[in-house]
């Protein structure tokens, strides 16, 4: 319920931004399905679409040769990024030409700096800090990246699908039903790092398949979660002509 006044208000059902939060309303909170309503998160495609990188990272400049893995995220324990350094350092055995970009920062950072030491990767992972404009160096990557132990409707995920980007992850919260269908082989069971590693190999291996899946990738998510249509989604909730 929401009050516009003394006099008035506007009685809404529950809404949910992601589908995983909308089968524990169902299963857990046992809310009736028709009293609810599903609204995806929605993404600003234009400010990530072909969008070239501004934003100069200290100390990093981009091969013509090499294949960029990376990821945007808070450096937080439920973000798992040692699985995505753990996963890098078993395909950089395999001779593939390629860094690791990780783009945010935490308390996780000192950690994750000593496990990338311990694995002798030191020279192949960038650490680039908290960098507040994502649309500004998401064009360095080739493939992206996402490791969570936990999510709900990732919105990094849909910035790298409007950037033409691949996706390799783990099957948390809503990550595989987001992904076009051709993308879903890439995302893996949790705690299955093996399975995570493999499709990290084979998707960084192939840079036919990383612009393929980067095209259908860009459809999916203007068909499906242009923000356009996430507003439309919530005037229509609000009675909003």
């Amino acid at each position: 319920m929401i009050y516009l006044d003394a006099f008035h208000y506007v009685i809404l059902k529950p809404f949910f931004p992601s589908l995983n939060l909308e089968n524990i309303a169902l299963n857990t909170w046992h809310i009736p399905k028709e009293k609810i309503v599903y609204i995806p998160n929605g993404v600003d495609i234009a400010k990530f679409e072909k969008n070239e990188p501004s934003f100069i990272i200290p100390g990093f400049q981009k091969q013509t040769d090499e294949t960029i893995i990376g990821t945007i995220a808070p450096l937080r324990p439920e973000k798992n990024i040692g699985r995505m350094i753990e996963a890098f350092a078993a395909l950089r055995k395999k001779n593939i030409k390629s860094r690791l970009l990780i783009i945010g920062d935490g308390a996780e950072r000192t950690k994750l700096e000593a496990l990338c030491v311990t694995l002798n990767i030191q020279d192949q992972v960038v650490f680039a800090g908290y960098i507040s404009k994502p649309e500004t160096v998401i064009g360095y990557l080739d493939v992206f990246a996402i490791s969570s132990d936990t999510e709900q409707m990732p919105n990094t995920i849909l910035e790298a699908m409007a950037a033409s980007l691949p996706i390799v992850g783990v099957a948390v919260g809503d990550v595989k039903n987001m992904v076009s269908v051709q993308n879903q082989e890439f995302i893996t069971p949790l705690n299955d790092d093996l399975a995570f590693s493999s499709m990290m190999e084979k998707l960084t291996g192939d840079k036919e398949k990383q612009i393929k899946l980067g095209e259908l990738n860009l459809s999916h998510v203007k068909e499906k979660y242009d923000r356009l249509i996430m507003y439309k989604k919530y005037a229509k909730l609000w009675g909003i002509n």
